[in-house]
């Protein structure tokens, strides 16, 4: 036997060895084998592939990576290489080369098994990158080539209901459903969009047979949670999360639903401890600042002689309800740098306990601790009769007010000021937004309206411009300095859930808000006060998604006035 068919004997008897192995499961070993391959023959395709199928099961993304792109340049044509290097660039969120990859795939797999799966991969890309119309097209070829295969029509219907395209996601589900009964995921999918249609109870029916099928799936568990609590079932939907959290300890979504639960609830001590996983959840990670790079305070260490960083993290509405927490900090000898959104910076100078307000950019002046601003009130241990509830604790200017006065003119009759929709990006607005039309309709003909909103939907226009009597000054509100100055003028603010809401409770006026029957946390259950906000009077909703009531109890007490 020739030296150079001694060796290929060798590598095709490694190569077997490492193959059987890696079939059994025992990756470390096959992965030993194929680099002896490799010694011997190191642009030996399978080799070279299968280490990177290797690494990808074993998590290690970037050797997975680098050990299929050496496969790919020995054997440029074979399409699988291409699918599997694809998958590990979805896992590491490269969604654009990983679409090239699925491209590449296609291009040598035309007619050929396979196809129909890459079809169905790419589509999975393009949903990522938002790309909806695109994905379906991807996911319709998949189905052209296989109908029969049940997760391209559930995956398609993921497609259509993050397109808002409702019912046709329930009728891909559905169909995915009857191709593969016992399908715990679809029926996970077909309850979301049962909720995005408002079918509550059908939906919590949906979720009930996922968990039937699939019991130990955290995920599951926590959206049957976050029905119940549509439902008005909190104590219920607390148990849900819970098991979710036994099933997953490590899932942060689980833990973030059941501490929004819990303070809904009131039971504020749990609650804020699990709130604290809010920094583990994806898409919320990223909203780490380079201040948490600094020491964290929370509660523990003490003040004196101090200077605390608080910076903002969410909505402006959060802002002004927890800047409140400056003072408690001035109070305990520390010294407040408070890090606020641009259009909060100018009314925020002069908050109590704040020596300095900043926007994120500015250079900073040192500061020995930091703390995001919603972590305060566990770091204050914040229980509902200890919460700082003083009001105001926001001023406008006297400038402002002048200045706003000038423009409102002589008070006639009482001013009531309207919010009636927030921005249309935000998760709930469907329940909390009401049609400008509808929200007139509930003024008494004595009043003054005036719109504290800045911005007006295309939908509201023809309703804003039939009422020359509502006082709407648009961009003339150039951030919440202006606003403030309008909710002093103004006899009462009548607001859907908004940070305008906030912002006349920080300023201790009379704030009316309407809620849908499952409020944001912060505004509890089952009274119609707010321990925040001691000028605040809440009307909630008595059936889901219906304002009429709540709206003829706002015109009453508007006729008392």
């Amino acid at each position: 036997m020739r030296p150079a068919d001694g060796q290929a004997a060798q590598v095709r008897q490694l190569f077997e060895r490492g193959w059987a192995l890696h079939q059994q499961q025992q990756m470390p070993e096959a992965l030993a084998l194929y680099a002896q391959v490799l010694q011997l023959q190191p642009a030996h395709f399978d080799a070279l592939h299968l280490s990177g199928v290797v690494a990808a099961q074993q998590r290690d993304l970037q050797r997975a990576r680098e050990w299929m792109t050496q496969a790919i340049a020995a054997h440029p044509e074979h399409a699988v290489a291409y699918v599997n290097r694809g998958a590990v660039l979805q896992d590491l969120g490269l969604w654009q080369l990983a679409l090239a990859d699925y491209d590449s795939a296609l291009a040598r797999q035309q007619g050929q098994p396979g196809e129909a799966d890459s079809h169905n991969h790419r589509g999975n890309v393009l949903r990522e990158l938002r790309s909806y119309p695109e994905a379906l097209e991807s996911y319709e070829r998949a189905i052209r080539l296989e109908p029969g295969r049940a997760n391209f029509h559930n995956n398609r219907g993921i497609a259509l209901r993050l397109a808002g395209r409702y019912a046709e996601a329930l009728a891909a589900f559905d169909r995915a459903l009857g191709l593969q009964p016992a399908y715990a995921q679809a029926f996970n999918n077909r309850a979301n969009t049962l909720n995005n249609l408002g079918r509550m109870e059908e939906a919590l029916q949906s979720y009930e047979q996922a968990i039937a099928l699939q019991p130990d799936v955290a995920t599951f568990h926590t959206n049957r949670g976050n029905i119940l609590q549509e439902l008005q079932r909190p104590d219920a939907a607390l148990q849900s999360y819970r098991q979710a959290v036994l099933l997953d300890p490590a899932d942060a979504h689980a833990h973030w639903s059941l501490s929004l639960g819990l303070l809904q609830l009131g039971r504020f001590e749990e609650g804020w401890q699990a709130y604290e996983y809010r920094w583990e959840r994806a898409g919320y990670r990223e909203r780490k600042s380079p201040h948490f790079l600094r020491p964290r305070w929370s509660g523990g260490t003490a003040l004196e002689g101090k200077t605390l960083l608080i910076h903002a993290e969410q909505g402006l509405g959060d802002t002004l309800q927890f800047c409140r927490y400056a003072a408690e900090v001035a109070r305990r000898g520390g010294q407040v740098l408070l890090e606020v959104q641009p259009p909060l910076r100018s009314l925020l100078q002069g908050l109590p306990g704040a020596l300095r307000v900043l926007s994120p950019g500015d250079p900073l002046p040192p500061f020995d601790l930091q703390c995001p601003l919603l972590s305060l009130p566990l770091a204050f241990d914040t229980r509902l009769d200890t919460l700082p509830a003083a009001v105001p604790y926001v001023r406008a200017s006297a400038a402002k007010i002048a200045q706003w006065q000038s423009a409102l003119g002589p008070r006639i009759r009482p001013r009531v000021g309207l919010v009636w929709s927030g921005s249309p990006s935000h998760a709930h607005d469907r329940k909390r937004s009401i049609a400008l039309a509808e929200f007139l309709a509930l003024l008494p003909a004595d009043v003054q309206p005036v719109s504290l909103q800045k911005e007006v939907r295309e939908a509201d226009l023809p309703a804003l411009q039939a009422r020359p009597d509502l006082l709407h000054f648009g961009d003339a509100l150039a951030d919440f300095s202006d606003t403030a100055a309008l909710c002093e003028l103004v006899d009462v603010a009548v607001c859907v859930d908004t940070s305008v809401a906030h912002l006349a409770g920080a300023l201790g006026r009379p704030v009316w808000l309407l809620l849908p029957t499952n409020p944001d946390w912060r505004w509890l259950l089952d009274r119609a006060d707010s321990p925040w906000y001691p000028r605040a009077r809440l009307f909630r909703q008595a059936v889901p998604g219906q304002w009429g009531e709540v709206l003829q109890d706002v015109r009453r007490a508007l006729q008392g006035l």
